[in-house]
């Protein structure tokens, strides 16, 4: 029986303020919580409970109560009592079991100086006045930035052609030139949307460059219709694809606005996955439309928002040699899976196209209905377990192993930093899935979904050091080559009035497949996507 004294503050409020909704003993999975897809579902609980995202709402609520609780720990537990009982287990042990990666103290590895840097990299000291600050990189910004100059042939960046509105009901026209100035008001408010991360002369991404404003690239240009406007942009993708450099201080950031003849305004905006991401994006798209519309009063002083310096100094508080460990046991013995090029594709040295048909997309739906809910619930898994654990069947059934890899976007919200959902930062890992499909197929999906949710606490780890200790040569050889994306973004707060119209975009990673599922809120499905390059 859990002590009153484990249950009598945090745990105690936790159950009160959902009385209605949860019970101590009520297993988070069978009440339908899915920390990725995050709602409720059941007779007695109505899809907008106050519960949404679960696992993640609890563990902050106990956290802010003085129980540090991650994700993870709420998953292992099946209810408030089972997570209790742990970790009072945790508190009488004083360690856990299982080796976890340490916290030292924050920003423990000392960051040189600019000139030490400036040094270190052969760059001209005549940089210098730009540079307001230098930080080591994360393992995600390293890999991504090293993916965007030594793959050449893949359009590795962000890429968004859209119309701009929303603001219809204004007794004014849409302002091109204040759009514009809002832009750049909001590049100076988000330190991450002006930074570099070149390569050293050894080729490695180990330190990002803040700069000052002007080193972030816009501009407004007249076109006479939409078509125009969109083969402008393509141009612009192939030229900067075409002359990015890894040896200059360059934000891989681009926003170019264009202004037809019937005053229509379109925004192109390209960037690196080195600086941000979707939750951060919905939170740039929406200050750009606050300092648009002059009502910066709406928005937090600059310096009281959390920052990503501060997600660098807790990734630098972790040992990645204890995560690093546990995925080089974790996948002893595991092969490639690698999904083979579609046809007509190019070898790996060529380069591939880098305009509008660079990209291949596949869009489907899938409705999650009642059926699929209740076998989520009894079967006590994630949607995006279940979603996994298919796409390990499909990979098994075109690769004829039963042994399949795939990679998993994770988010890394989920730390000790207040605040953690408002910082404007790429806050990104990649995981490994692993599925031996032998066995009962409910037992495979259950280990699926227990050996995701120990790998959450190994979220910083040296991926080419494992590929390389497989034996697999790199980069023509890595462990995998497709990669799952569970995308579910909705802002906190109030929506922008700025509207966007997509016309195109791309959204690439360094693997050749990837499977893309937009959870949009509201939706009654999914849409999933599979692209391939």
């Amino acid at each position: 029986m859990v002590s009153s004294d484990s249950c009598s503050n945090p745990f105690r409020r936790l159950t009160c303020s959902f009385l209605d909704l949860i019970d101590v003993d009520d297993h988070f999975l069978a009440l339908g919580g899915d920390s990725i897809s995050g709602e409720l579902h059941g007779t007695s609980l109505p899809r907008d409970a106050n519960l949404a995202s679960l696992a993640m709402s609890v563990s902050r609520f106990l956290s802010q109560a003085g129980s540090p609780v991650k994700t993870q720990d709420v998953l292992k537990s099946n209810s408030i009592r089972e997570l209790a009982l742990a970790l009072e287990s945790r508190e009488t042990r004083g360690s856990s079991a299982e080796a976890l990666p340490s916290n030292r103290s924050r920003g423990s590895r000392k960051t040189p100086s600019v000139d030490e840097v400036l040094s270190e990299y052969g760059f001209d000291l005549a940089n210098r006045s730009r540079i307001i600050s230098v930080h080591h990189s994360t393992p995600f910004q390293s890999r991504t930035t090293s993916s965007l100059f030594t793959l050449p042939w893949k359009p590795y960046l962000y890429n968004l052609f859209a119309e701009i509105g929303g603001y219809e009901h204004s007794d004014e026209n849409l302002d091109p030139q204040r759009l514009l100035s809002a832009w750049r008001a909001t590049i100076t408010r988000h330190p991450i949307l002006r930074t570099a991360i070149p390569l050293t002369k050894a080729g490695a991404a180990a330190h990002q460059f803040i700069l000052d404003e002007s080193a972030v690239s816009s501009g407004m240009f007249e076109v006479g219709v939409e078509e125009e406007a969109l083969k402008a942009s393509i141009e612009k993708t192939e030229h900067v694809k075409s002359s990015l450099s890894s040896t200059t201080l360059t934000p891989p950031l681009w926003l170019d606005l264009y202004v037809t003849s019937t005053k229509k305004v379109y925004m192109h905006l390209l960037m690196g996955h080195m600086l941000i991401d979707h939750v951060s994006l919905a939170h740039v798209l929406y200050d750009w439309d606050v300092f648009y519309r002059g009502a910066s009063s709406l928005l937090k002083e600059a310096g009281c928002l959390p920052s990503f310096a501060s997600y660098v100094d807790d990734v630098e508080s972790r040992d990645p040699s204890v995560s690093t460990d546990f995925w080089a046991r974790r996948l002893r013995g595991a092969e490639p899976t690698i999904l083979g090029p579609r046809p007509g594709t190019f070898d790996s040295g060529e380069k591939l196209a880098i305009g509008a048909d660079a990209m291949s997309a596949v869009n489907f739906k899938i409705d999650i209905d009642a059926e699929m809910d209740k076998y989520c619930r009894s079967t006590r898994v994630t949607v995006s377990n279940l979603l996994q654990f298919a796409w390990g069947v499909l990979l098994s059934a075109y690769t004829g192993q039963a042994s399949v890899c795939f990679g998993h976007l994770a988010s890394d919200r989920d730390i000790d930093i207040s605040n953690a959902d408002e910082i404007v930062g790429p806050m990104l890992t990649v995981l490994i899935t692993h599925v031996l499909l032998e066995g009962q197929v409910e037992e495979v999906i259950r280990k699926l979904q227990a050996d995701n949710t120990d790998s959450m606490a190994h979220k910083v780890f040296n991926l080419s050091a494992i590929e390389q200790g497989l034996g697999l040569q790199l980069p023509r050889r890595p462990l995998f080559n497709t990669l799952v994306n569970y995308r579910k973004v909705k802002r906190s707060g109030p929506e922008p009035v700025m509207k966007l119209r997509s016309l195109l975009k791309q959204d690439p990673h360094e693997v050749s497949h990837e499977i893309l599922v937009g959870h949009n809120a509201g939706a009654t499905c999914p849409e999933y996507i599979i692209a391939y390059i």
